[in-house]
């Protein structure tokens, strides 16, 4: 299977505690991100998931 749909992807790395309040990512933040982590590089693939 091929590319389906030419989405644009954008990364950027925030702080844990501004990425955790994305709603966007709120549905990962208890169980896919130790808790030891300053950092959380967030990649945004633009019009389908972040």
């Amino acid at each position: 299977m091929g590319v389906v749909a030419d989405r644009s992807v954008a990364t950027r790395v925030l702080p844990r505690t501004e990425a955790l309040a994305l709603p966007d990512i709120i549905r990962t933040q208890s169980n896919l991100i130790p808790p030891d982590e300053a950092e959380v590089r967030i990649v945004d693939i633009v019009g389908l998931d972040v």
